[in-house]
């Protein structure tokens, strides 16, 4: 097993950056889409061990809504937003203008799934988008796939379709809001090895680039 990363001040400085502005352009997006506000956030960022994932998904056996996607390019990577079924609703709720206590708790129509799968479209695109603005690298998205099943099972079959695994994952907390109302979701950035180290590294030199020139 390879060390753990550590992550520099200015390695986190230049990934809170590139997360605060890929939340705000997918907040943007969203807005338009549905024809009004959607605000988004991202109240931390940190990087776990791999194994801690699924926990943090509510535990291996826990049914979640989630969306992965491929990530090609200069890094290889799968990117997953997962929810909560209760939060899933809830969003859904936002998106379609329903009341979450009618939307049928384990399962998800096609105008539910369509949604979430637009937003989770959204949501990635615009922070891999601000990933690569902020590090320089090439990060090409495929479409996502949305999925509801145990958290443990989603995330072993996204690890087994991406090959050998690093032994970390970046964890963005995101929230969705509207009208007073939040929904909070995770992002999960799994990469292959060394994957999540050229991010960051990339990241960071980018950030002091920045900080050296406003001087």
């Amino acid at each position: 097993m390879s060390k753990a990363f550590v992550i520099t001040r200015a390695q986190y400085r230049g990934a809170r950056r590139a997360v605060a502005d890929g939340i705000r352009r997918a907040g943007q997006s969203l807005s338009t889409m549905v024809g009004r506000e959607i605000s988004m956030g991202s109240p931390a960022i940190k990087v776990v061990p791999l194994r801690n994932v699924p926990g943090l998904a509510g535990g291996p056996e826990a049914i979640v809504a989630a969306a992965y996607l491929g990530i090609s390019g200069d890094v290889a990577a799968h990117m997953v937003l997962c929810f909560d079924l209760p939060s899933a609703h809830k969003l859904v709720g936002f998106l379609l203008e329903k009341d979450p206590g009618d939307l049928n708790a384990l399962e998800f129509d096609f105008m539910s799934r369509s949604a979430l799968s637009e937003t989770s479209n959204v949501t990635c695109s615009s922070l891999l988008n601000a990933l690569s603005d902020h590090s320089g690298l090439v990060i090409r998205p495929s479409i996502p796939v949305l999925v509801v099943d145990m958290a443990g099972a989603i995330l072993s079959a996204v690890l087994a379709e991406l090959g050998p695994a690093g032994d970390e994952a970046m964890v963005i907390e995101t929230v969705f809001g509207q009208a007073g109302e939040a929904v909070n979701g995770h992002l999960f950035l799994l990469p292959s090895p060394e994957a999540l180290e050229t991010i960051i590294s990339h990241l960071g030199a980018n950030a002091s680039c920045l900080t050296e020139s406003s001087r």
